[in-house]
């Protein structure tokens, strides 16, 4: 099922006549996937349902429940349905006249067979270019391209979060009366913007943990944002050696099983010596940093050596 599919179908309202009363959602864009939940619902004048798993929702759909208006009914990322198929067909054939159930999934892995028997019923909301979101901001408000653009790449062109800092952006143009663009560069002089760390980050990270020095430097070269927010970077670092620290000195310590799995290859690759000196080393670089020490660039090269390599200038 293709997007404008589904647009045209709450157009007709015909959604349930056309694909029966299960759609999956799956896709990047949450947001979107968010408005045409809405918008079903608006159709057949009824309510949206978020259900915890099968089990809080199965007697609201299935035939015997008493008619209480239209209900549209949401799973998220429900393992029941992609490992139990039967309980999908069960469902399809019980569900009372005035029910559609949506089954939202973050993450799909395509060779699964049910994502390939249900691509008929499946619409995949991928996230907008960067020129349709360009594009998105131009109806509203008045920016350079360049800040448009450096927005969008912010956000990894993910619709909601632009809309959420476009709002932040506006509100401090309005209280400060100054223009969007210079409302853009002061929000992210103050870190009202928020930035995800970039897969170069995790990567830069995982090779200092594994103290591959010629894998540092490579990364730490394409780690553009570092120049920009530096503390961001040197957060999750001192997070990961905080975290080694703690599994070193008690092996029980409560910390999440991920964290633990993604940590137990570096545990013996640091003494206890090491990891309490590289996290005091990397507060007395964010002081650097901030009392205009050390320039950014700088940084992050001496991070390196003396976190890695252990030196100590």
């Amino acid at each position: 099922m293709e997007l404008h599919e589904l647009q045209q179908a709450i157009i007709n309202k015909n959604i349930i006549e056309t694909w029966g009363k299960i759609l999956i959602f799956t896709g990047d864009e949450s947001y979107l996937q968010d408005i045409y939940l809405k918008k079903i619902a608006q159709v057949y004048e009824g309510k949206i349902v978020f259900g915890d798993d099968y089990a809080s929702i199965k007697e609201d759909l299935i035939a015997g429940v008493s008619f209480e208006g239209f209900k549209e009914i949401v799973l998220r990322d429900s393992k029941e349905f992609i490992n139990k198929e039967d309980i999908l067909q069960q469902i399809s054939k019980s569900i009372v006249p005035n029910r559609l159930l949506i089954l939202i999934f973050t993450k799909v892995d395509a060779r699964k067979t049910f994502f390939k028997t249900h691509q008929n019923i499946t619409c995949c909301f991928e996230k907008m270019t960067e020129n349709q979101l360009v594009k998105i901001i131009e109806k509203k408000y008045a920016m350079s391209e360049y800040n448009k653009k450096f927005l969008c790449q912010i956000v990894s062109n993910d619709y909601g979060r632009l809309l959420l800092e476009l709002d932040k952006i506006e509100m401090l143009a309005h209280n400060n009366n100054i223009n969007m663009d210079k409302a853009f560069i002061y929000a992210i002089q103050k870190g009202a913007i928020y930035r995800e760390n970039s897969d170069t980050s995790f990567q830069l990270v995982d090779a200092m943990l594994n103290k591959d020095i010629t894998k540092c430097f490579e990364y730490s070269e394409e780690l553009q944002e570092f120049v920009g927010d530096p503390f961001r970077f040197l957060g999750l670092l001192y997070s990961n050696y905080k975290n080694l620290l703690l599994l070193k000195s008690n092996g029980n310590v409560n910390i999440s099983y991920f964290i633990k799995k993604k940590l137990a290859p570096y545990i013996n690759k640091f003494t206890v010596g090491e990891l309490m000196a590289n996290l005091s080393f990397i507060l007395d670089v964010e002081e650097g940093i901030k009392s205009g020490k050390y320039e950014s660039k700088k940084a992050l090269d001496l991070i390196i050596i003396m976190t890695v390599k252990g030196v100590r200038l």
